[in-house]
């Protein structure tokens, strides 16, 4: 298999989208993140944590976050991130493409 990588970062936009919230509804789709790999099928990669808020004084707040947590969805079909009630979700890293380990991952799964 050759070294496939061509990949936009889509952290901001899905911290924009899902900010302050515990639950958030993405789709993977062209017209939200673009199309840098026209004519190929693309992948989303999310990695997320839930935040828990703690108020150390009055004016300032300090969070907690659980483990990274990573989920998957292929273009035209949406994902769901999901934290407990209490947290609000944290995108640390998400990417939206195609890049070779997708396809290691998908092909042996």
């Amino acid at each position: 298999m050759s070294n496939v990588y061509c990949v936009n970062n889509v952290t901001n936009i899905l911290n924009y989208l899902c900010f302050n919230n515990n639950s958030c509804y993405v789709t993977a789709e062209n017209n939200l993140y673009g199309d840098n790999c026209s004519g190929t099928y693309k992948y989303m990669q999310v990695e997320f944590c839930c935040i828990d808020p703690t108020p150390t004084t009055t004016t300032t707040t300090t969070t907690t976050a659980t483990s990274v947590l990573s989920n998957v969805a292929c273009e035209g079909s949406s994902l769901n991130i999901d934290c407990p009630s209490s947290q609000s979700i944290h995108i640390s890293n998400a990417v939206y493409g195609i890049f070779s380990f997708l396809l290691k991952y998908f092909l042996n799964n």
